[in-house]
């Protein structure tokens, strides 16, 4: 997801709000219960940007999210990656919409790749 989304380049941190390199917004944080860095707590300042900047932090937020709101947003009967994709990048409201072109493309190409190897 993060190839598809920022590169997984971790030296920007937060473009438009959405931080990592999982481009993770504050909503789906607090909506995942605020995860941590270890020695952070989830009320500083900082803890938000320290935990998407943190590749494991952040993927930490993301499973907590999609067990939150995990669906079948393609309706081929299977809650996969690419729901969690369309979760993430659309929404959980939104996720039945077409992707948009460009992220489903790397995605797509991620996944095939992926699962060759």
């Amino acid at each position: 997801m993060c190839e598809a989304l920022s590169g997984c380049n971790a030296t920007s941190i937060c473009v438009n709000g959405a931080c990592g390199i999982f481009r993770l917004t504050w909503d789906q944080w607090v909506d995942s219960g605020r995860p941590t860095v270890a020695g952070d707590s989830p009320l500083s300042d900082t803890s938000f940007t320290n935990c998407a900047s943190d590749p494991y932090c952040a993927a930490d937020t993301l499973q907590n999210y999609m067990f939150k709101y995990g669906q079948d947003c393609n309706e081929d009967e299977q809650e996969d990656c690419y729901d969690y994709a369309a979760i993430h990048y659309m929404g959980p409201f939104n996720c039945k919409a077409d992707m948009p072109y460009n992220f489903e493309n790397i995605f797509r190409i991620c996944i095939e790749t992926a699962q060759r190897q």
